[in-house]
């Protein structure tokens, strides 16, 4: 709050509540911590009961979801750059597409795979380093997971 540099305009959510017990780790929490006599049983792996639910979830609304996010903190305007989650190329793509955004203002993380939430930094970091971020870009920072919790936060980069 009232830093002088990469002010956070917006965030915004997208659940979609049908899906969040469809894909999930049993074990790990306060109800289940893990424990010597656990830890080489299934509670310590993703559990998908109804995969193919999941499959054409995924083929249906994952991308959709994404750019619905990304469009609720946009509110209009365009952004000069996107650090999205690791995606597939064909999905990543779709997203970046449906925004508006060339594949350059947005760095793919083929290179090194899905690294869960530190995606988006690590896409950031690399928009960066090349260029494609600078003082003034209006930056979306974009992901989504297990659970169909999706985020988005539009960060204006530099100084105020």
């Amino acid at each position: 709050r009232n830093h002088s540099r990469n002010r956070l305009i917006q965030t915004a959510f997208t659940i979609d509540y049908d899906m969040a017990d469809e894909v999930f780790v049993p074990g790990g929490g306060t109800e289940n911590p893990f424990a010597p006599d656990n830890l080489d049983s299934k509670i310590m792996f993703y559990q998908t009961p109804r995969p193919q639910l999941v499959k054409d979830y995924l083929a249906g609304r994952w991308t959709e979801a994404l750019t619905e996010t990304a469009r609720k903190v946009l509110n209009g305007l365009s952004p000069g750059y996107v650090a999205l989650r690791h995606l597939r190329p064909e999905e990543r793509t779709a997203v970046l597409k449906d925004l508006g955004i060339k594949s350059e203002r947005s760095a793919a993380l083929d290179n090194w795979g899905c690294h869960g939430t530190n995606d988006v930094i690590l896409s950031l970091d690399l928009g960066l380093k090349s260029g494609a971020v600078d003082e003034g870009s209006l930056v979306v920072l974009l992901s989504g997971g297990i659970g169909f919790t999706y985020a988005a936060a539009l960060i204006q980069w530099g100084e105020r």
